[in-house]
Protein backbone atom coordinates (compact mmCIF):
# COMPACT_ATOMS: atom_id res chain seq x y z
CA UNK A 1 0.00 0.00 0.00
CA UNK A 2 1.09 3.40 -0.92
CA UNK A 3 0.00 6.67 0.41
CA UNK A 4 0.87 9.54 -1.79
CA UNK A 5 -0.05 13.69 -0.47
CA UNK A 6 -0.35 15.91 -3.29
CA UNK A 7 2.68 18.36 -2.82
CA UNK A 8 4.92 15.78 -1.73
CA UNK A 9 4.45 17.06 1.59
CA UNK A 10 5.46 12.82 3.14
CA UNK A 11 5.32 9.25 2.19
CA UNK A 12 4.34 6.52 3.76
CA UNK A 13 4.83 3.38 3.66
CA UNK A 14 3.47 -0.07 4.68
CA UNK A 15 6.08 -3.04 5.32
CA UNK A 16 4.08 -5.30 4.53
CA UNK A 17 4.34 -4.68 0.84
CA UNK A 18 6.98 -6.98 0.92
CA UNK A 19 5.84 -10.57 2.42
CA UNK A 20 7.45 -11.62 5.15
CA UNK A 21 8.68 -14.99 3.53
CA UNK A 22 11.04 -12.57 0.94
CA UNK A 23 11.80 -9.53 3.68
CA UNK A 24 15.40 -8.75 3.79
CA UNK A 25 17.38 -6.41 6.24
CA UNK A 26 17.66 -4.23 3.18
CA UNK A 27 13.96 -4.71 2.56
CA UNK A 28 12.53 -3.15 4.96
CA UNK A 29 15.61 -0.52 5.78
CA UNK A 30 17.48 -2.37 8.55
CA UNK A 31 20.69 -2.16 6.73
CA UNK A 32 22.13 0.68 8.53
CA UNK A 33 21.19 0.55 12.11
CA UNK A 34 23.54 0.12 14.80
CA UNK A 35 22.12 -2.85 16.39
CA UNK A 36 23.32 -5.48 18.75
CA UNK A 37 23.60 -8.98 17.53
CA UNK A 38 24.48 -12.00 18.49
CA UNK A 39 26.11 -12.94 15.01
CA UNK A 40 26.38 -11.36 11.44
CA UNK A 41 24.49 -10.82 8.83
CA UNK A 42 25.13 -10.37 5.12
CA UNK A 43 22.46 -7.64 4.85
CA UNK A 44 23.47 -5.84 7.49
CA UNK A 45 26.25 -3.50 7.57
CA UNK A 46 26.37 -1.83 11.14
CA UNK A 47 25.45 -4.21 13.47
CA UNK A 48 27.92 -5.05 16.44
CA UNK A 49 28.18 -8.80 17.68
CA UNK A 50 28.27 -9.33 21.36
CA UNK A 51 30.51 -11.74 22.30
CA UNK A 52 31.63 -13.64 25.74
CA UNK A 53 34.61 -11.96 27.18
CA UNK A 54 37.33 -13.84 29.79
CA UNK A 55 34.97 -15.30 32.56
CA UNK A 56 31.74 -14.94 30.52
CA UNK A 57 29.68 -17.90 28.88
CA UNK A 58 27.14 -17.39 26.45
CA UNK A 59 24.58 -19.88 25.68
CA UNK A 60 22.16 -19.75 22.78
CA UNK A 61 19.07 -21.70 23.42
CA UNK A 62 17.52 -21.07 19.48
CA UNK A 63 14.86 -18.90 18.06
CA UNK A 64 11.70 -17.95 20.02
CA UNK A 65 14.24 -18.80 23.42
CA UNK A 66 16.62 -17.12 25.54
CA UNK A 67 20.12 -16.25 25.55
CA UNK A 68 21.65 -16.51 28.62
CA UNK A 69 24.68 -14.62 30.07
CA UNK A 70 26.84 -16.36 32.70
CA UNK A 71 30.23 -16.50 34.80
CA UNK A 72 32.63 -19.13 34.28
CA UNK A 73 34.14 -20.75 37.65
CA UNK A 74 37.31 -19.02 38.28
CA UNK A 75 40.70 -21.22 38.16
CA UNK A 76 44.26 -20.42 38.88
CA UNK A 77 44.58 -20.33 34.97
CA UNK A 78 41.06 -18.65 34.33
CA UNK A 79 39.41 -15.33 35.64
CA UNK A 80 36.01 -15.70 36.47
CA UNK A 81 33.26 -15.90 39.45
CA UNK A 82 34.61 -17.47 42.97
CA UNK A 83 32.94 -17.63 46.54
CA UNK A 84 35.22 -17.50 49.47
CA UNK A 85 36.02 -19.40 51.87
CA UNK A 86 36.12 -18.64 55.99
CA UNK A 87 39.74 -18.14 55.72
CA UNK A 88 38.40 -14.57 53.59
CA UNK A 89 36.51 -11.39 54.81
CA UNK A 90 34.31 -9.66 51.86
CA UNK A 91 32.98 -6.36 52.63
CA UNK A 92 31.12 -4.24 49.29
CA UNK A 93 33.64 -5.96 47.20
CA UNK A 94 36.72 -5.62 48.99
CA UNK A 95 38.63 -9.33 49.72
CA UNK A 96 40.71 -9.54 52.88
CA UNK A 97 42.24 -11.97 54.77
CA UNK A 98 39.86 -13.40 57.85
CA UNK A 99 41.91 -13.08 61.33
CA UNK A 100 42.24 -16.31 62.48
CA UNK A 101 42.89 -18.35 65.46
CA UNK A 102 46.26 -20.49 65.76
CA UNK A 103 48.73 -22.22 68.38
CA UNK A 104 52.06 -22.26 68.85
CA UNK A 105 53.53 -25.21 70.90
CA UNK A 106 57.26 -26.80 72.45
CA UNK A 107 57.86 -29.22 74.68
CA UNK A 108 60.61 -28.62 77.49
CA UNK A 109 63.10 -29.97 75.31
CA UNK A 110 64.20 -26.21 73.76
CA UNK A 111 64.19 -25.37 77.92
CA UNK A 112 68.11 -24.14 79.01
CA UNK A 113 68.64 -23.71 82.83
CA UNK A 114 69.14 -20.03 83.85
CA UNK A 115 72.62 -21.05 84.85
CA UNK A 116 75.53 -24.34 84.70
CA UNK A 117 75.29 -25.14 88.13
CA UNK A 118 71.51 -26.30 87.80
CA UNK A 119 70.99 -30.11 87.39
CA UNK A 120 68.36 -31.61 85.69
CA UNK A 121 67.32 -34.37 84.19
CA UNK A 122 65.48 -34.85 80.11
CA UNK A 123 63.08 -37.48 79.32
CA UNK A 124 62.56 -38.98 76.12
CA UNK A 125 59.13 -37.34 75.62
CA UNK A 126 60.54 -33.63 76.11
CA UNK A 127 60.01 -33.45 79.31
CA UNK A 128 62.47 -31.55 82.00
CA UNK A 129 62.93 -32.59 85.77
CA UNK A 130 64.57 -30.03 88.23
CA UNK A 131 66.87 -31.62 90.08
CA UNK A 132 68.14 -28.47 91.98
CA UNK A 133 66.16 -26.40 94.40
CA UNK A 134 64.52 -23.06 93.33
CA UNK A 135 65.81 -23.54 89.49
CA UNK A 136 64.86 -21.35 86.53
CA UNK A 137 64.61 -22.70 83.33
CA UNK A 138 64.10 -20.32 79.88
CA UNK A 139 62.22 -21.48 76.95
CA UNK A 140 62.39 -19.42 73.71
CA UNK A 141 58.93 -18.29 71.79
CA UNK A 142 59.17 -18.15 68.05
CA UNK A 143 55.87 -16.05 66.90
CA UNK A 144 55.10 -14.98 63.73
CA UNK A 145 55.36 -10.80 63.69
CA UNK A 146 52.17 -9.28 64.02
CA UNK A 147 50.43 -12.16 66.03
CA UNK A 148 48.03 -11.23 68.70
CA UNK A 149 48.47 -13.42 72.22
CA UNK A 150 45.21 -14.50 73.35
CA UNK A 151 46.36 -16.89 76.00
CA UNK A 152 49.08 -19.17 77.15
CA UNK A 153 49.54 -22.49 79.17
CA UNK A 154 52.53 -24.41 80.65
CA UNK A 155 51.88 -27.87 81.22
CA UNK A 156 53.96 -30.02 83.83
CA UNK A 157 53.57 -30.81 87.32
CA UNK A 158 54.93 -29.73 90.69
CA UNK A 159 55.50 -30.61 94.34
CA UNK A 160 55.26 -28.19 97.60
CA UNK A 161 56.45 -25.56 95.67
CA UNK A 162 53.81 -25.17 93.38
CA UNK A 163 56.44 -23.44 90.59
CA UNK A 164 55.35 -20.57 88.53
CA UNK A 165 55.79 -19.45 84.86
CA UNK A 166 55.32 -16.48 83.06
CA UNK A 167 55.94 -15.20 79.39
CA UNK A 168 58.62 -12.25 79.15
CA UNK A 169 59.80 -10.01 75.99
CA UNK A 170 63.52 -8.66 76.19
CA UNK A 171 63.92 -5.62 74.30
CA UNK A 172 66.67 -6.10 71.72
CA UNK A 173 68.93 -3.67 72.01
CA UNK A 174 72.57 -2.50 73.03
CA UNK A 175 71.47 -1.16 76.34
CA UNK A 176 69.07 -1.82 79.10
CA UNK A 177 67.46 -5.18 77.88
CA UNK A 178 64.21 -3.74 79.24
CA UNK A 179 62.01 -7.06 80.51
CA UNK A 180 58.59 -7.14 80.68
CA UNK A 181 55.99 -9.70 81.62
CA UNK A 182 53.15 -10.51 79.33
CA UNK A 183 51.59 -13.49 80.93
CA UNK A 184 51.89 -15.53 84.07
CA UNK A 185 50.24 -18.31 86.03
CA UNK A 186 51.23 -21.53 87.52
CA UNK A 187 51.84 -25.11 85.42
CA UNK A 188 48.44 -26.33 83.93
CA UNK A 189 46.45 -23.14 84.39
CA UNK A 190 46.16 -20.60 81.50
CA UNK A 191 46.33 -16.97 81.28
CA UNK A 192 44.66 -14.99 78.90
CA UNK A 193 44.97 -11.43 80.45
CA UNK A 194 47.75 -10.73 78.17
CA UNK A 195 50.45 -7.24 78.44
CA UNK A 196 51.13 -6.02 75.07
CA UNK A 197 49.43 -8.68 73.21
CA UNK A 198 50.89 -8.06 69.48
CA UNK A 199 54.23 -9.67 68.83
CA UNK A 200 56.99 -7.39 67.47
CA UNK A 201 59.38 -9.15 65.97
CA UNK A 202 61.32 -6.27 65.23
CA UNK A 203 62.04 -4.84 68.41
CA UNK A 204 61.34 -7.78 71.41
CA UNK A 205 62.68 -11.25 71.54
CA UNK A 206 60.56 -13.58 73.51
CA UNK A 207 60.61 -16.33 75.92
CA UNK A 208 58.89 -18.50 78.58
CA UNK A 209 60.51 -18.68 81.94
CA UNK A 210 59.94 -20.95 84.51
CA UNK A 211 60.74 -19.95 88.12
CA UNK A 212 61.78 -21.59 90.98
CA UNK A 213 61.15 -25.60 90.24
CA UNK A 214 61.78 -27.12 93.38
CA UNK A 215 63.52 -31.09 92.52
CA UNK A 216 62.67 -34.17 91.67
CA UNK A 217 58.52 -33.60 92.00
CA UNK A 218 59.17 -30.25 89.52
CA UNK A 219 58.70 -30.76 86.09
CA UNK A 220 57.75 -28.57 82.53
CA UNK A 221 56.27 -30.69 80.29
CA UNK A 222 55.03 -28.31 77.37
CA UNK A 223 53.84 -24.58 76.13
CA UNK A 224 50.89 -24.11 74.39
CA UNK A 225 50.49 -20.23 73.00
CA UNK A 226 47.40 -19.45 71.58
CA UNK A 227 47.34 -16.28 68.59
CA UNK A 228 45.31 -14.75 66.67
CA UNK A 229 46.77 -13.01 62.88
CA UNK A 230 45.38 -10.02 62.42
CA UNK A 231 45.02 -9.00 58.89
CA UNK A 232 42.88 -6.12 58.58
Amino acid sequence: MVLDIPGGLFEQRDVRETPASTATATSIGLTDGKYVVIDYHADMSDERKITAGEGINFTDAGANSTLTISGEDATSANKGIAKFSADFTVTAGDVALANKTSYWGTTAASASPENNSIAYTRTEDGSLRADTASSDFYIPVMLPHGAVVTAVIVYGDHGPSNWVWDLVRTTMSSGDPNQSTMASGNDNAADTSITNATIDNSTYAYVVRCKDLDGANDWIGSVKITYTTDYI
